[in-house]
């Protein structure tokens, strides 16, 4: 559910929201999380999914 909305906000240009709603996500959208990231450039952006996928953000560091 997050997900759908998390792609209204990247297609409106709202990437900090977006982020944020794919991580509620969960682990299945990572490889859209980066495709994100990497499409914008925002450095933000690139250290808020860093620290998700190292753990920082829930304590669960993210398989490589």
């Amino acid at each position: 559910m997050w997900g759908r909305a998390a792609r209204h906000y990247d297609k409106a240009e709202q990437y900090s929201k977006a982020l944020k709603l794919y991580i509620s996500e969960g682990e299945t959208l990572i490889p859209t999380m980066i495709e994100m990231v990497a499409r914008v450039k925002l450095d933000a952006l690139t250290h808020e999914l860093v620290d998700y996928l190292m753990g920082e953000t829930d304590n669960v560091p993210k398989e490589p």
